[in-house]
């Protein structure tokens, strides 16, 4: 299993500089499920509905999406189903395999337009200001489609050997998660996975640096502290560090407030743009370090036209160091940072 991608909310402001497009979708303080930061979608005028979503580079035949769900009213403006989420790929975006949200609180799987095709009804219904942890898996096949969801572990739809890909002309692939309005929901602690088991209830810590790490190559560009030029939340952009060769900082971290344990998985996140705007694609690595031991990402490209800032995420499934599932007392003696 591959995580390709988590979010808790907290450590920006600006769901642009993560996600390739939304409406009527903000992040605020207080709607995260512990009194953190989550995302809230709302309608627009003309009952127009909110939503965020993510296209990834890849196409994958399987997604998982899991993040905590509470929907703040009935349903919303809509007069038929509310999607909650749905899975598509961006050449065939009118088409898609979704959950939504019906009048009694009850959830729908379905295919097609706007879920225009009913593959199951959960028999359990929602309600209001409740939180849920809600997963949606799909494997998208035209005959041994499967299609779960699941909310706070329990299945409430479970479908096998049904048609899940909703455009033949593309094949059984997807590459786009879309969060939707349906019950005006607040949103946290999201994770997508390409694996058809789902991870289970997930809850995302974000830490900041909190000193410079053992190599310091980068420029501030202000002082001599590098860390506290880049560990706002939310992010100022006045003060930053910044490299026009290949040069390496690193830094170390707030402690991790439970130290024994294991994560899923870890997310590099550096917020980034071309100082100039130039021709050509900058490649940007992850790093961390334990010792004389290191790791490097793959290389995610920067164009040396992007002048505003934007994410680029680096997930790293395991510990690279030790080839295991990561161990929180370890995370906290990691160097992690840029190259």
């Amino acid at each position: 299993m591959t995580i390709l991608f988590i979010d808790s909310f907290d450590h920006y402001i600006d769901l642009s500089q993560k996600y390739t497009g939304s409406r009527y979708a903000t992040i605020s303080s207080g709607s995260g499920r512990y009194g953190t930061a989550g995302v809230h979608i709302g309608y627009g005028s003309g009952s127009s509905p909110g939503y965020f979503y993510k296209t990834f580079s890849s196409s994958e035949y399987i997604f998982t999406a899991g993040f905590a769900w509470t929907r703040t009213v009935d349903r919303g403006p809509m007069v038929s189903p509310c999607q909650i989420v749905e899975f598509y790929y961006s050449g065939g975006v009118s088409e898609s395999v979704s959950v939504s949200l019906g009048r009694e609180g009850e959830l729908y799987i379905g295919t097609g337009s706007n879920s225009a095709t009913t593959l199951g009804i959960s028999t359990r219904k929602t309600v209001p200001n409740k939180s849920y942890y809600l997963e949606f898996s799909v494997l998208c096949d035209q005959s041994v489609g499967q299609a779960t969801i699941r909310l706070n572990g329990t299945k409430w739809i479970d479908l096998s050997d049904v048609n899940t890909s909703p455009y033949t002309y593309y094949g059984n692939i997807f590459d786009t998660v879309k969060i939707h309005a349906g019950g005006e929901p607040n949103i946290d602690d999201l994770y997508i996975s390409n694996d058809i088991e789902p991870l289970g209830d997930v809850r995302i810590f974000t830490l900041y640096p909190s000193l410079d790490g053992a190599t310091s190559q980068w420029t501030p560009s202000s002082g001599s502290a590098h860390y506290s030029l880049v560990n706002e939340s939310p992010p100022v952009t006045t003060g930053y560090v910044s490299s026009s060769g290949s040069l390496t900082d690193l830094y170390e971290f707030d402690t991790f407030e439970y130290g024994i344990g294991t994560a899923q998985a870890v997310q590099l996140n550096h917020l980034l743009a071309s100082g100039t705007a130039t021709t050509g694609t900058l490649d940007i690595y992850g790093k961390l370090t334990s010792g004389s031991l290191s790791y490097t990402t793959s290389a995610s490209g920067l164009a040396g036209s992007q002048t505003t800032y934007q994410y680029k995420s680096f997930i790293i499934d395991d510990d690279p160091i030790t080839g295991k599932e990561w161990l929180l007392e370890d995370i906290n003696t990691y160097q992690f940072g840029i190259a």
